[in-house]
């Protein structure tokens, strides 16, 4: 039995309506998949997490201390420039541990009166001799905003550039102010117009609130049923040596909350960092975007797993399938990270669409093509066998 693209693409169908987590859509989706896994024969496991909105709002209210600090590296120049010299030092060392939260999710908790439970789903599928896991996963939740998510991504570019610009100069133009007592009006004007380049987006993102009008076609119904369908046409084929767990995790769009938990609970007690594997996917079956692979992400870059990868690889050479690799900056995060910062190997696969209507009311059935869908399942299907042919 091969991935039938005609079957995920009906599945996104039936849950491509608003599901943010917490939301009555949000119960409907999960227990489609949970119906779903049932039918298909399988003993349906679930986590249940403490779920919470404070990532999302740190994020918001963050933005007004940032444009508080660009105010003062400025006024510090003009008039205090020791205060804006030791200012722009702490932030510039700070930038990379900043970054690197940004890129990991957020483990916040809140008071017990502030949070609701989560639910990750996930089903197991054993090989006969169990020398490898493999993790399918993606994330069940869904989440609209203000601003689209290409205007999003530039905005943290510019917020990026502008911090990094404003407290650099800051720190150089301050020496000479200080050291060599070099003042121009050029130099004053240069440092407010980078303060400006990052207080503007600052402001959009301070004002980006969480909604929950996207049906979540694209992100990410074509990953759940990707995953669904994969689980639909393996059950009845044991592998030799790949155990395969697809995994549907909940909360991804309010910090990767989900995929947090799932490894910490676990990851220890399940997957031996030696011998497990974890994929996951954002996307696949955009009708304007190919499906590719994330090699790396994140200031400063962190690589996803080079052995998975290399599977990938391989699969795509035996496919005659010409596999793009990129880079993902920032300003857009994935259930992969938290794993690999726990110490796993995982790597994303997408097809992320940014002008595609992500987290908008036109991420509909209209950006998903049923093409795109089958071939990404195919390429999966090859992936596995690959994976399990290699631990002959």
């Amino acid at each position: 039995m091969s991935f039938d693209g005609e079957k995920a693409y009906g599945f996104v169908e039936s849950i491509a309506f608003p599901r943010l987590s917490g939301s009555e859509g949000w119960k409907k989706c999960r227990q489609i998949i949970k119906d779903e896994f049932k039918k298909y024969g399988y003993e349906v496991k679930t986590q249940e997490f403490k779920s919470t909105f404070t990532f999302q709002r740190i994020l918001q209210v963050l933005m007004i201390p940032i444009i508080a600090l660009f105010l003062i590296i400025i006024i510090g120049y003009i008039f205090i420039p020791w205060m804006s010299l030791i200012l722009c030092i702490l932030i510039l060392c700070g930038v990379p541990f900043i970054t690197k939260i940004g890129s990991t999710g957020s483990s916040i908790r809140e008071p017990p009166k502030n949070y609701f439970l989560g639910e990750n789903i996930f089903v197991h599928l054993k090989s006969k001799n169990s020398k490898i896991k493999l993790v399918l996963m993606a994330h069940h939740d869904s989440k609209s905003q203000v601003l689209p998510i290409f205007l999003r991504v530039v905005c943290f570019i510019f917020l990026f550039i502008g911090a990094v610009c404003i407290c650099l100069f800051g720190l150089i133009f301050s020496i000479l102010k200080i050291f060599f007592f070099l003042t121009s009006p050029i130099l004053d004007i240069l440092i407010i117009i980078f303060g400006c380049i990052g207080s503007v987006p600052a402001i959009l993102l301070g004002f980006n609130f969480v909604t929950n009008i996207s049906p979540g076609a694209l992100d990410n119904g074509t990953a759940v049923a990707l995953v669904m369908e994969l689980s639909r046409i393996l059950k009845n084929n044991t592998f030799k040596n790949v155990d395969i767990t697809f995994l549907l995790t909940d909360a991804e769009e309010l910090g990767l909350l989900g995929a947090k938990a799932f490894i910490k609970e676990f990851g220890g007690k399940i997957y031996d960092k030696n011998i497990s594997l974890f994929l996951n996917f954002e996307a696949p079956g955009a009708i304007d975007s190919e499906f590719e692979l994330v090699t790396s992400f994140g200031i400063p870059k962190q690589k996803t797993s080079k052995k998975l990868n290399e599977y990938i690889r391989k699969a795509a050479t035996l496919m005659n399938w010409e596999l793009k690799e990129r880079y993902w900056p920032f300003g857009v995060m994935a259930d992969h990270n938290p794993i690999l910062n726990a110490g796993y190997q995982a790597t994303l696969m997408d097809c992320l669409s940014i002008g595609g209507g992500i987290h908008t009311k036109n991420d509909n059935m209209t950006k998903v093509s049923k093409e795109n869908l089958q071939n990404a399942g195919l390429l999966v299907e090859k992936i596995i066998e690959v994976i399990d042919n290699e631990f002959d």
